[in-house]
């Protein structure tokens, strides 16, 4: 294409969505054709960083229209990119505004490029994506990279756990972890899925 995007990729755009007091900055890619549905992308604790804006261009290439919503819209960004400084500007990020923050965008999605909207989400993103699946009845698919089903250290900010939830879910979901994370524990893995049947 000669400006460094893949070929099948036409548009992209910034724009921002009124939540509550804020406003939530969204990066949008689409294709050059007719979209094929609609992927909101829930990034991880280091944000809405280049390597989410090129899977939503890689996304868009393949003929989806790509929502990322950068949900740190409250915190702002990082001092310095260092996991030490991410960490701790996650701690702060409240899941049920997130949730609602995500519903949002859902809503701004289906007037923007209407279809089926399915959420891919990263760590922190994975989990919202859990959590998602048994709260919001028009995510249509969902997909969980190395997201936490367990939920350890509930607080104010996070106080759900996707294992108790899991029999609620009835969104098809496809999830990837390694099994030596010990972090997410496979245990954990298994007692969701086992809860989801």
């Amino acid at each position: 294409a000669g400006n460094g995007l893949p070929a099948n990729h036409a548009t992209e755009e910034s724009f921002t969505v009124d939540v509550d007091d804020a406003s939530l900055p969204v990066f949008q890619a689409s294709p050059s054709g007719p979209s094929r549905g609609t992927v909101i992308i829930i990034h991880d604790i280091h944000g809405a960083n280049a390597f989410y804006h090129d899977l939503a261009r890689r996304l868009a290439a393949e003929g989806y229209t790509a929502y990322l919503p950068d949900l740190f819209v409250r915190q702002g960004p990082l001092p310095e990119a260092t996991r030490e400084h991410a960490m701790a500007r996650g701690g702060t990020l409240s899941y049920p505004t997130s949730i609602e923050h995500l519903k949002r965008t859902i809503d701004v999605a289906e007037r923007r490029s209407p279809g089926k909207v399915g959420m891919v989400g990263f760590c922190m993103g994975g989990t919202l994506v859990m959590l998602l699946a048994s709260r919001e009845p028009r995510m249509a698919a969902g997909a969980i990279y190395y997201g936490f089903p367990a939920n350890a250290n509930r607080s104010e900010n996070r106080p759900w756990q996707p294992m108790d939830e899991a029999a609620e879910v009835t969104t098809p979901l496809s999830g990837f972890w390694g099994d030596q994370d010990h972090g997410v524990g496979m245990d954990n893995v298994a007692i969701y899925r086992a809860r989801r049947r």
